[in-house]
Formats: structure tokens, C-alpha cells, sequence
């Protein structure tokens, strides 16, 4: 009789039926459902905010090349075809090629074969390498070609080189910024950059498009925004004079 009265009460104690275990999936499934998109979110919130920080470094140690070379702003690719985001780091993008002569500002760089340090955009999942039409030739991140010029461009367009005193409103003057293109380190037009940001752009090598997110942009004051997907050159060469 106290057995039979222990086993009735230890089964309503500890037992589950099936249809509580169903219903206890289904709340567990519900709840993993409303979570997850959140947790997406921050995901992504976290990395763009490291994005903007690369950016912020990066705009800082413009202001430092310039003060140190008679207020120039770094060439997006100078005489040497030494590029913008070379002569911040200190270190050429081949180990083969000798080194540059400018300090490093602090930025990391670690050539075109290894994606980790100061030019990297988290929320880009493309790597460098050598191969331009999969990887990234150069970083991440593009440098305005207006405003950063480009010695050794064989372009019509006359991209010239500019110094401080050619700057009317530093706070409107885009200095570099998300790119996707793979086999250019410079930013042409707005649509050259990358709208990775909560949206979906591919990297490519030709289309001038944007795709569907924002893209994280550093002006020359050193502030940092997020814009939404443009095409044209007036952005560009907004805020300095030729």
C-alpha cells in the first residue's frame, strides 16, 4: 500500500507526460526564436563599433603623417607606388619589398596574406590574399582618391595630391572608409564603398553599386559616420579646393 502510494506521487513529482514535454519544446523553441535575432544584433553592433574604432585610429594617424610631413596629407599612392595605408603602418604589403621609412603611427599591418591588425573591418568575411578575384589585394578599408590623390594613377582624371591649407571644412572632407574593392586600395566613388553594415554587399572588382546596409566612413576632423549606399563623386570631393 506505501509503495503503491510513494510510486503514484513519485510519478507526479518527477514524471513528465508527452504532452508537457511537447509543450515545454514548443516555449524553449519560442523563446530561442525571439532571442537569437537580438543577440544577431549585438553581434553585429559589436563589430561595427570596432569598425568605426579601426576608422577613428586610422583618421588620427593621418593627422600625425601630416604634422610630421609639412601638414601633406598622406598620398593614397605616391612616386614609389608606396600606398596610404603602407606608409601608416611602416610596413609594406609584400615581406619581399624593403620597408618604408615612416613610422607606424601604431597601426598594425601584416602584409596582404595574413587579415588580422588595424585594417581590418570585422564585419567583412573576405580575407586578404593575392588572388584579386576572391580576396582583398590590399585592406578593407579604401582611401579617398580625390582628396588623397594618386601619383601613379594612369587614369584621365587628374587625382591630386592635397595638404591641409587645401581643406575648407575638415568636418564634411571624407578621408578613407569601408571599401569593396578587391584589387584597389582607393575609394573613386561613393559607390567603391562598402555597405557591409547591417545589409549584404559583396566585395567586387568593376561595379560601381552599393548594397543594402551602411558603410562606416572617417572624415578628416577624425569624427566617424555611417552612411547609406550613394553613387556619384560629389561626396568625395566635398569640403577642400584643387
Amino acid at each position: 500500500m506505501i509503495t503503491n502510494w510513494l510510486g503514484h506521487w513519485g510519478r507526479k513529482l518527477f514524471g513528465f507526460t508527452l504532452v508537457e514535454l511537447l509543450i515545454t519544446i514548443s516555449i524553449i523553441v519560442i523563446l530561442a526564436g525571439l532571442l537569437l535575432p537580438s543577440l544577431q544584433h549585438a553581434k553585429e553592433r559589436t563589430k561595427g563599433i570596432a569598425c568605426s574604432n579601426n576608422l577613428k585610429q586610422i583618421g588620427l594617424t593621418q593627422s600625425m603623417y601630416s604634422n610630421d610631413f609639412n601638414d601633406w596629407i598622406v598620398p593614397g599612392r605616391d612616386a614609389d607606388a608606396i600606398f596610404a595605408f603602407e606608409l601608416l603602418s611602416g610596413t609594406r604589403r609584400r615581406s619581399y619589398m624593403s620597408q618604408t621609412q615612416t613610422p607606424s603611427y601604431g597601426l598594425k599591418y601584416y602584409g596582404d596574406e595574413l587579415t588580422k591588425g588595424s585594417f581590418v573591418c570585422p564585419m567583412e568575411t573576405t580575407k586578404f590574399g593575392r588572388d584579386y578575384n576572391v580576396l582583398f589585394g590590399f585592406t578593407h578599408y579604401g582611401y579617398n582618391t580625390w582628396l588623397c590623390g594618386d601619383s601613379c594613377s594612369t587614369a584621365t582624371t587628374n587625382y591630386n595630391h592635397h595638404k591641409l591649407s587645401n581643406i575648407t571644412n575638415p568636418s564634411v572632407t571624407i578621408f578613407s572608409g569601408d571599401t569593396e574593392a578587391l584589387n584597389s586600395s582607393h575609394i573613386i566613388a561613393m559607390g567603391r564603398l562598402s555597405y557591409r553594415h547591417g545589409g549584404v554587399n559583396p566585395p567586387n572588382m568593376g561595379s560601381l553599386v552599393y548594397g543594402t546596409g551602411r558603410s562606416n566612413i572617417v572624415y578628416l576632423d577624425g569624427h566617424v559616420s555611417n552612411v547609406r549606399g550613394q553613387t556619384g563623386t560629389s561626396e568625395l570631393e566635398k569640403g577642400f579646393s584643387y
